[in-house]
């Protein structure tokens, strides 16, 4: 298992679309990263920009200690997220880690956005099953939202208004009963993002604060396009 930083030898990013990108680009300031998706246009796009990329999810398991998952769970109709894609990157990540023959322990760190229970309900029971490999013994998980802006270019180009992965407010690190895993992510972000506070709980309570955080942004947006209406109206009467 890593022990500290220094054992690093690089990172994977599973799911290299928007929050994807922005991290790795960040990560790769200090660590060797890897970028892997399911859309080859995606990987064409960033081999480009000479990032090392791949559409091999093997390859990125196996030249990497630590993956952080960045895939989509878009809310579907019914206003619940899909959470299809992120269980079919859980079962290639298990079949991933069942290939590798010099296999070492392995951290996933998830960051797509979920209702409280899916790591421990879904993610993880997903990756045991396929990659025959236990939990806290041959590799751990950790739930660690994103609060990124991801639409300020839509109505503002000024960097005020931008929360980059270097400048988010709090790190929340959800983590089981092994807590040698979050030592060593919290180890991460000290140096990756030195002076924002880190806050430990369970798996529950970090997916339960990311809808916390989205849903308390959307009230707020839709508290202040209220006012704004009201305001309007009555310019009508003058007042």
């Amino acid at each position: 298992m890593i022990n500290t930083i220094k054992d690093i030898s690089g990172i994977s990013i599973i799911g290299s679309g928007n929050v994807g990108r922005r991290i790795g680009e960040h990560f790769l300031k200090v660590f060797n990263t890897i970028f892997y998706d399911i859309n080859e246009n995606v990987i064409k796009e960033l081999n480009k920009l000479g990032y090392v990329s791949t559409l091999d999810m093997n390859y990125a398991l196996k030249n990497s200690d630590i993956s952080f998952i960045a895939v989509p769970t878009p809310l579907a109709e019914n206003d619940l997220y899909n959470i299809s894609f992120l269980e079919n990157a859980s079962k290639t990540i298990g079949e991933g880690l069942n290939k590798i023959d010099d296999y070492h322990y392995h951290i996933f760190v998830i960051k797509s956005t979920v209702t409280p229970g899916i790591t421990e309900n879904l993610i993880i029971p997903t990756i045991e099953k396929y990659s025959k490999k236990l939990i806290d013994i041959d590799f751990g998980v950790i739930y660690n939202p994103e609060f990124l802006t991801v639409i300020h270019d839509t109505w503002t180009h000024s960097d005020q208004f931008c929360i980059s992965p270097s400048r988010e407010g709090r790190i929340v690190l959800g983590e089981g009963k092994d807590k040698r895993v979050g030592n060593i992510i919290q180890k991460f972000y000290e140096k990756m993002n030195p002076g924002i506070p880190i806050l430990r709980t369970d798996y529950k309570t970090a997916e339960m604060a990311k809808l916390v955080a989205n849903n308390r942004l959307t009230l707020a947006i839709s508290f202040s396009n209220e006012i704004f209406s009201i305001c309007e109206e009555l310019k009508k009467y003058k007042i």
